[in-house]
């Protein structure tokens, strides 16, 4: 047997922004196609955008899911929702597209995709706080969906604290977490167990970035598949306005969003 030859393809986006039950699904709106860059995909006859698409959040705390929009995430200008099907609708799908723009062999270390601030005067805005809060602390997960592909999350079961029940030291999810949060006792609890900066007693961390990563298959005549798509979240604290985005600098603190400064509004 020949192996077939992967490439891949690393793309970065900042958002706004253990383990569940494993979703399939089929959706033939979303049929997988090819993909050539953005240079050659007139003549290719082939599609350069990667398309984003996000399903509602879930917890398996909770029977309860929720839209992606119900958590005051970053949404595109237009939403729209591909067709679903009868077994779609029985169970809860509610997918939609996104505001992230992906292009095929086009990498991005860094890019803004939205702000969401916090003022302790607005009412409004408080309870938007909260509920996100609250999400957090149920750990609801996010699902997302690339060229009919569940996004999936991948970690070190080492870091999970507890026997791997299976005999790879990775674990993957079809799923990756809204944030996560350090009990008053300073006990880590879900995605803040892996992380090693997220440890301050009370605090409440929300997954503000994603790291994506896309594998594909070169293919013929320069049309390539798609294999998998990988998702990092990561929570970082940006300085203050005009300054430039920066997902890599490692002094940078977490996003806490559990405890605000009195009149100074939360900028995410």
């Amino acid at each position: 047997l020949r192996a077939r030859p992967r490439m891949f393809l690393v793309l970065f986006a900042a958002c706004m922004v253990f383990f569940s039950t494993v979703q399939s699904f089929y959706h033939a709106d979303l049929s997988p196609v090819a993909y050539c860059t953005p240079e050659t995909s007139a003549k290719q006859k082939c599609q350069s955008k990667i398309d984003v698409f996000v399903n509602r959040l879930s917890s398996t705390n909770s029977l309860l899911g929720f839209d992606y929009g119900r958590f005051d995430l970053c949404m595109p200008e237009h939403v729209q929702h591909p067709r679903e099907n009868l077994g779609q609708v029985v169970f809860g799908d509610r997918i939609s597209n996104s505001p992230y723009t992906v292009l095929f062999q086009k990498s991005n270390k860094c890019a803004f995709v939205c702000k969401k601030e916090y003022q302790s005067n607005d009412s409004s805005a408080m309870e938007r706080l909260q509920f996100l809060i609250d999400g957090i602390k149920n750990n609801y997960f996010h699902y997302w969906i690339i060229d009919n592909m569940p996004v999936t999350w991948c970690v070190d079961a080492n870091s999970l604290q507890r026997p791997s029940t299976s005999s790879f030291d990775v674990q993957c999810s079809t799923g990756f977490p809204l944030g996560c949060h350090v009990a008053e006792d300073g006990q880590a609890r879900d995605a803040c167990r892996i992380y090693e900066s997220l440890k301050k007693p009370g605090s409440v961390y929300v997954f503000n970035h994603v790291d994506i990563m896309v594998t594909f298959n070169p293919g013929k005549h320069g049309r390539a598949l798609l294999i998998s798509a990988k998702v990092t979240p990561r929570s970082i604290k940006h300085p203050e306005a005009g300054h430039a985005v920066d997902c890599w600098n490692p002094k940078l603190p977490p996003m806490d969003i559990g405890s605000q400064d009195s009149g100074q509004p939360l900028v995410i």
